[in-house]
């Protein structure tokens, strides 16, 4: 059965394996875990005696895991979501690659103007030329103004938007256009001379005609929908804006100004050349009337359709035989500069735009504003990527079970769902703790004090927040020789246990290996019973551990249930420095004794503040303010306490979570903080409600009315979006959806704007190689074919494994004593065990490996060490860069085993 169980562990862990191993054969103790085994060969046979111990076949397994995270292969898949980046396809993107428009930035912050380049056909230059055959070239852009990407409700009774909000006119000065319209001549023109009249110029992509109405102060042009020609007694009919008009010229006028004279729809009226007028229902403006014979012949050319611009300066457009005002418009002409006869000596003209009112002052996600002007030009807003709650963020969410238990459900960084209860209220008490739903105490200071069933953390800490596991103590053994600690993983259910030793009197300490990190578990109560945890990594102690999340995030629980204890100095002295490590940064501080009042001077951060005995002080750490106070124990001990702060310098007595964002474009790491509280404070004891909600970056948008009066809004610069719902006042409620990068907004310009949304693109993935035969033999199962087509795993000594008393040099020892145990002092040692490679030991190209200890356990802690890639290089160092190592307790040493005889080695 424990055979069957090797090989069961080891086909589950495949399934949930990871990197094609490399087909090379192995030489080296390192390159064990990294380089054994292809998928093409097979996965490596692991061969356990068949009168071997359990712990052998633990061993295996450990090894067998191992190796399944280096046994899958890479392949492009299609992946829903993948392709999310934005492009403008038609018009231009007001952003460019590597630069983005954020929450809060003005849509100028990458791009502030547009020129022909990036609009050629609606920005071409120009030339304009008068009857005298004088010339005058232009240029024209567009300079985008600082309209910023914002979020707010702008209709009552729904949902908030992000929006590009926008200035109206102000009643004197330029304020915030939207954008402005620019044209600069390369000469000063005369628009108001008679040789200019009729002549035609394209601004923006539509062509304007100087009407003869033009002053020295006010530049009028007409636009025409369509332009045609007509005879005199010729008559056409044409389709302007779905209406049907027949136009015919009755004759003309040539008097002091030359007139045609048009009958349109059964209507009679005569229009100056260069002039315009409604006939018919038809706006028509004669362009040019040529006539001859007293009148009695001639022709026309007509723009009908054709609709009046006046342009004057610090005026708005005006449009119409009335001048009407074009609403959200300023026209500045040479740049405003106090010219006379502006008009007649035109150097550049100024449109700005701005939001025609104030119920039109934004720019919707999916909206535009088109162009009062022209209307060929239009800013687009496409909306910002991801969406506040698009299906690539990360939900997080704080919910309630019953009045008293308060709890958060995430996804970690490895994909792995959980719910975590961390508050506990009461019905007597107005204490909310922290607490699991059975309310067993979460220890959120490295080192504190646990007993079995509570909960606390194994961190690595600063900067290796992906191998935090938040931990139950599952079981602690105390013993003079075989005592040990279990622990269960809160968020996978996961098993970690210590290696065995004495641990049975205060003091005494088991090591802990997980992810490779070697942790120390100290007994601090051996009646209890109780344990401690603490990372031999590093000389810090880790306050509010951070777990990283799915998407990059970093969370961490809060709650004053632990303090910081520090050896007391005596009076007069200081004592050693002691590094703090949050989850917003670190702080550094060195515990002092002045007449006997203890008092805790940061050497760094806090701005170098002493807090001294029965006093506390408020510090920002990164983004987030904590609260620091002294105590002391009255055992020798300085007593730092750390509280979490409501950001306005109130501690915050229970329990909360403090989500920390990734770095945005501005190297800032600002933090969203959620507090419990009670949600109804006129009854007796404390219902959990979440209470507080708070988010540290500077720009940010809170408390936003939504639809639902029940629920706000709030959203921050990184673009961590969150809803507070109030519809239970007992008992609020929080969710936050967090996006893997920070959000940025897509805004286009042009004619016409067409955005590019990627669809389900493609994605390299790793994908898992299942094993669909038997992996695990015992030594008396093993034959040559099995030797020659397979690498080797062999755990176990000669005493009680055969293929391991072959590898040794002599296969007759096995399970003779004392004979085997002779072979194994000689070539290893007593209280030792060995891990020796054979490359190419019974075929070429495959390579044995020999596991093996003078005891069970000797055997176990090899196996262990093999797991948590001890042996590999980069711990090992060229120790293991040889075909064997001689491991004692947890020293690895050099070791040369002689090669057994060539009987029976390959060719």
């Amino acid at each position: 059965m424990q055979f069957r169980k090797l090989a069961a562990v080891a086909g589950s862990a495949l399934m949930f394996g990871a990197t094609l191993a490399g087909a090379a054969t192995v030489t080296k103790v390192s390159e064990i875990t990294s380089k054994l085994g292809t998928p093409e060969e097979g996965f490596p046979i692991f061969v356990v005696g068949a009168d071997a111990a359990a712990s052998d076949v633990a061993g295996a397994i450990d090894i067998a895991v191992r190796l399944a995270a280096n046994y899958k292969t890479t392949q492009t898949v299609a992946v829903e979501g993948a392709g999310t980046e934005v492009t403008v396809t038609e018009g231009v993107s007001l952003d460019q690659p590597g630069e983005k428009i954020y929450l809060n930035d003005a849509i100028n912050s990458v791009k502030d103007a547009l020129t022909s380049k990036d609009l050629p056909e609606l920005l071409e230059k120009g030339t304009f030329e008068d009857d005298n055959g004088n010339t005058y070239d232009y240029t024209q852009r567009i300079e985008i103004g600082s309209a910023q990407v914002q979020f707010a409700q702008e209709e009552t009774g729904e949902d908030p938007v992000v929006e590009i909000k926008l200035s109206t006119r102000p009643s004197s000065g330029i304020g915030t256009p939207l954008y402005t319209l620019r044209v600069d001549f390369s000469e000063t023109v005369a628009f108001n001379n008679s040789a200019s009249y009729g002549n035609t110029l394209k601004l923006f992509g539509t062509e304007f005609t100087v009407s003869s109405e033009t002053t020295s102060s006010k530049l009028v042009l007409y636009k025409a929908a369509q332009e045609i020609t007509l005879n005199k007694d010729e008559e056409k009919t044409i389709t302007v804006g779905g209406n049907t008009y027949t136009i015919k010229v009755l004759g003309f006028d040539t008097g002091t100004t030359d007139k045609v004279i048009l009958q349109i729809n059964g209507d009679t009226d005569d229009v100056a050349e260069g002039s315009s007028k409604k006939i018919g229902g038809l706006q028509v403006y004669a362009k040019t009337v040529t006539a001859w014979n007293d009148g009695q012949e001639g022709i026309v050319v007509l723009q009908v359709g054709s609709e009046k611009v006046i342009l004057q300066n610090n005026d708005y457009v005006r449009v119409g035989d009335d001048e009407d005002r074009v609403d959200g418009t300023l026209v500045r002409f040479n740049e405003n500069l106090n010219v006379n006869d502006a008009v007649g000596h035109l150097s550049s003209i100024e449109i700005m735009v701005y939001a025609p009112d104030s119920d039109s002052d934004y720019i919707a996600a999916g909206g535009e504003f088109v162009d009062p002007f022209t209307g060929n030009f239009k800013i687009k807003f496409h909306g910002i990527t991801p969406d506040l709650k698009d299906s690539s963020r990360d939900e997080i969410k704080f919910r309630v079970s019953g009045d008293y238990k308060g709890y958060v459900t995430f996804t970690d960084v490895n994909g792995n769902e959980a719910s975590v209860y961390f508050a506990y209220g009461s019905s007597t008490s107005s204490a909310i703790n922290l607490q699991d739903d059975s309310q067993k105490t979460i220890h959120v200071v490295e080192g504190a004090s646990a007993g079995e069933d509570e909960v606390l953390f194994l961190s690595p800490g600063q900067g290796k927040e992906r191998y935090v596991h938040m931990v139950r103590v599952e079981r602690i053994e105390t013993d003079s020789s075989q005592g040990y600690v279990e622990f269960r993983d809160v968020i996978t259910g996961d098993s970690y246990t210590t290696q065995k030793g004495a641990f049975n009197t205060e003091g005494q300490v088991l090591d802990l290996i997980v992810d490779g990190k070697t942790y120390k578990v100290g007994l601090t109560d051996a009646s209890t019973p109780k344990i401690n945890v603490t990372y031999a990594g590093d000389n810090a102690v880790v306050v509010y551990p951070a777990m990283e999340l799915n998407n990059g995030e970093m969370l961490a629980f809060a709650g004053p249930t632990d303090a910081v204890k520090v050896d007391a100095p005596n009076s007069g002295e200081e004592g050693s420095e002691v590094t703090l490590t949050l989850p917003t940064g670190q702080v550094k501080f060195k515990p002092g004794n002045v007449g006997g009042t203890y008092n805790v001077t940061f050497t760094s951060g806090c701005n170098s503040a002493t807090v001294t005995e029965g006093k506390a002080t408020n510090c920002t750490v990164g983004a987030v303010q904590y609260q620091f106070g002294v105590e002391d124990d009255g055992s020798n001990h300085v007593i730092l306490n750390v509280t979490l702060t409501d950001q306005s310098g109130n501690a915050k007595t229970t329990p909360g979570v403090i989500i920390v964002e990734e770095e945005d474009d501005n190297n800032n790491e600002n933090a969203v903080i959620v507090v419990t509280g009670d949600g109804d404070t006129s009854t007796t004891g404390a219902q959990v409600s979440f209470e507080t909600f708070v988010m540290t970056a500077s720009t940010k948008w809170t408390g936003v009315s939504t639809s639902d009066d029940n629920v706000d809004a709030y959203l921050d610069y990184y673009g961590t979006y969150a809803e507070v719902d109030s519809s239970d006042s007992d008992h609020k409620i929080v969710t936050v959806w967090y996006p893997d990068t920070q959000v940025y907004a897509s805004v286009g310009a042009g004619s016409e704007v067409t955005f590019s949304v990627g669809g389900a693109g493609t994605a390299t993935t790793e994908v898992v190689l299942p094993v669909t035969s038997d992996i695990a033999y015992l030594d008396t199962q093993v034959t040559d074919e099995i030797k020659k087509n397979y690498d080797l795993i062999v755990v176990g000594g000669p005493c009680v494994n055969r293929i391991a008393a072959e590898l040794m040099g002599d296969v007759s020892v096995y399970q003779s004593h004392p004979a085997c145990d002779n072979l194994f002092k000689e070539k290893v040692g007593e209280n030792a065990a060995i891990v020796k490679v054979f490359p190419n030991k019974y075929a070429t190209g495959k390579t044995a490996v020999l596991v093996a200890g003078w005891n069970r356990d000797s055997t176990k802690k090899a196996c262990t060490m093999l797991q948590a890639g001890e042996l590999e290089k980069e711990k090992c160092g060229e120790k293991c860069e040889k075909d064997a190592v001689k491991i004692v307790d947890q020293r690895i040493e050099e070791l040369t085993v002689e090669e057994a005889a060539e009987e029976g080695a390959a060719e």
